[in-house]
């Protein structure tokens, strides 16, 4: 999952869940994994200027976080989200987009490859 345009050198981290989509407030947006969520670690988001971060997670970092390797299995299906820190929002971050994807074999030896 990828998050573009996103205020340069700010935090954020990714959510995700097996259990379906949410719709619920969070943090001045709405998050749409449903829980029990989990995240993966934080990322910096670089970049030069207003709105040049970006930040980027691949399925490898989901089957390596502890918890994500035994949740994400091939055929699951699993949503996920960006939450980021924005200084000029109103709560001072933002959440980008949810995602919905299934895990299939193609992609799973993909991410699994050294």
């Amino acid at each position: 999952m990828a998050g573009n345009g996103l205020e340069a050198n700010q935090n954020g981290l990714l959510f995700f869940g097996t259990t379906g989509q949410d719709n619920v407030p969070f943090s001045g947006g709405t998050l749409c994994v449903l829980a029990p969520h989990y995240r993966l670690l934080v990322k910096n988001s670089r970049g030069s200027g207003a709105c040049t971060g970006s930040l980027l997670y691949t399925l490898a970092e989901y089957l390596a976080e502890p918890i994500g390797g035994p949740l994400v299995i091939v055929g699951q299906v699993v949503n996920s989200q960006l939450w980021f820190r924005d200084p000029s929002a109103a709560q001072a971050a933002g959440l980008a987009n949810g995602l919905e994807f299934h895990a299939c074999p193609s992609v799973w030896a993909t991410a699994t490859e050294p």
